[in-house]
């Protein structure tokens, strides 16, 4: 077992070599340009305008092609308030804007939504109600702590 991952792991640094993503040719003292940073949203006041706001915000930058879709990291969503409810099945057509915009922008893979399940429990609100194109998360404060302190998510 221990023999497998050791290939494994000597066949990706061989591969990563040659590919590129691994330079032993760097002078020392030079870094590397540091990648574009993974954005997470941030929505404060839990409402629908402000969801907009910034489903907008991503969507110039994408037009402008500040974000690449498919090689930046998606901006990542993670809903816990009444903003949510904007994107359920049952409020399409108040929202059809804003919902048909956070689809768009998550089928160009330019934002990853995500809603949590606590505070949908609380609403008494079914994941069956959301549209396909939404994820969850168990609870959204620890999956907004994951973002931004172990994979380096910064406020967008």
């Amino acid at each position: 077992m221990c023999f497998c991952w050791r290939y494994l792991f000597f066949l990706v640094t061989i591969a990563s070599f040659f590919s590129g993503s691994l330079s032993f040719a760097q002078p020392l003292g030079v870094e590397e340009p540091a990648p574009n940073p993974a954005y997470l949203a941030q929505i404060e006041v839990h409402t629908v305008a402000e969801l907009r706001g910034v489903l907008e915000r991503a969507d110039k930058l994408f037009a402008d092609g500040d974000l690449q879709a498919g090689s930046d990291p998606p901006v990542a969503f993670v809903l816990h308030g009444a903003e949510a409810k904007a994107l359920l099945r049952n409020n399409y057509q108040q929202n059809k804007a804003t919902v048909d915009l956070a689809a768009r922008l998550s089928a160009f893979q330019v934002v990853d939504i995500k809603v949590c399940e606590t505070w949908m429990k609380g609403q008494k609100i079914d994941a069956t109600l959301l549209p396909p194109f939404i994820g969850t998360v168990p609870y959204a404060p620890d999956a907004i702590k994951r973002l931004m302190e172990k994979q380096g998510y910064v406020y967008f």
